[in-house]
């Protein structure tokens, strides 16, 4: 088992004093996702820095031949000097959605497996990146686990672990159940200082109308992965929350693409300003889900109550312009309240 580097490298994990002069004790993580693919439209100085513990830089990801694809990443000294300027942590996640297609190709194979984490090692280093976070979302066999894959992922967080620095986190993104939960090995968690729970995406166009990030899935997902990595790794847990949201048509049909639209929250909030308070926007042809600072609030109870980790806000540019709705400002003033 990997001891837990954390108390090493984290910036608020020890007591802090707050405004009001309470002191505030194991100060809870917000990390803000940052879309590096957003450069020309989101640059790296609209970030609220002072809203955030720790910045994800999203994304950089495997290459075939054990090379690290980061092209889509301009100018990386300059973001992470810049959190480093506003005391925040800079995070490289290594996936996403659609590009992790060679992670069995090079976890499998040794040599692959070898290159590859030598590759991402250093890049770490050498850019003075303050961990990584490996959002793993491509599976060969979906419905089955996949035993051969399966023993890859942990040989590759074994050997990421091992080569990585101790001062470097390194962390995981799992989905909230077990249609593809049951793909992550449990005993990743040994070497893992943090797992971040997917919570959203429950329903879409594959569903029935309903909402895809309710406070009921944090709770039904935390369960899942405690009855997986144990109780005792809790601390370990960061809770994933979307500023998006799913509009539904009320004709919409469960499998019908074209009766659900994805809405971001700024967008949202330009129509409807009472999205800020409520979850569930209701019009004469449609029905609109996503987080409000009602929802919010129930989740950051849930993180509090259970002293998790923190949360992960995907992703900050869906808050931008939002002013005195500014869900990130909402959340940045409630999960470290006495």
């Amino acid at each position: 088992m990997c001891t837990t580097k954390s108390d090493n490298h984290s910036n608020n994990d020890s007591s802090v004093e707050s405004n009001d002069s309470v002191i505030i004790r194991n100060k809870k993580y917000i990390k803000g996702c940052y879309p590096v693919y957003k450069n020309d439209t989101y640059p790296i100085d609209s970030v609220p820095f002072d809203q955030i513990t720790h910045l994800t830089i999203c994304f950089a990801w495997p290459n075939a031949d054990g090379t690290l694809f980061t092209s889509e990443i301009n100018d990386i000294d300059t973001i992470v000097s810049k959190c480093h300027q506003n005391d925040v942590k800079a995070i490289l996640n290594i996936g996403g959605a659609g590009v992790g297609e060679n992670f069995p190709t090079v976890s499998i194979d040794s040599v692959l497996r070898k290159k590859f984490i030598s590759n991402l090692t250093n890049y770490t280093v050498m850019h003075k990146i303050d961990g990584i976070e490996i959002d793993w979302e491509y599976w060969p066999t979906p419905e089955k686990v996949d035993t051969v894959v399966s023993s890859a992922i942990v040989s590759l967080f074994r050997d990421l672990r091992s080569a990585l620095p101790n001062n470097l986190a390194l962390s995981y993104d799992v989905y909230s159940g077990d249609w593809y939960g049951k793909h992550y090995p449990s005993e990743l968690i040994n070497y893992a200082d943090e797992i971040v729970i997917m919570a959203f995406d429950n329903t879409g166009s594959w569903s029935d109308i309903g909402h895809h990030s309710p406070p009921s899935l944090v709770d039904s997902s935390y369960n899942y992965w405690i009855r997986r990595i144990g109780l005792d790794n809790k601390n370990k847990v960061v809770i994933s929350t979307p500023l998006y949201g799913y509009n539904f048509r009320k004709d919409h049909s469960k499998g019908s693409d074209s009766t659900v639209t994805t809405l971001v929250y700024n967008d949202v909030l330009d129509e409807h300003p009472e999205a800020y308070l409520q979850d569930t926007i209701v019009t004469d042809s449609s029905i609109f889900f996503h987080n409000s600072s009602t929802t919010f609030k129930q989740k950051i109870d849930f993180i509090k109550d259970n002293d998790l980790k923190g949360i992960s806000i995907w992703e900050l540019s869906y808050d931008m312009g939002t002013k005195n709705k500014s869900l990130l400002k909402y959340i940045n003033s409630e999960i470290n309240k006495k």
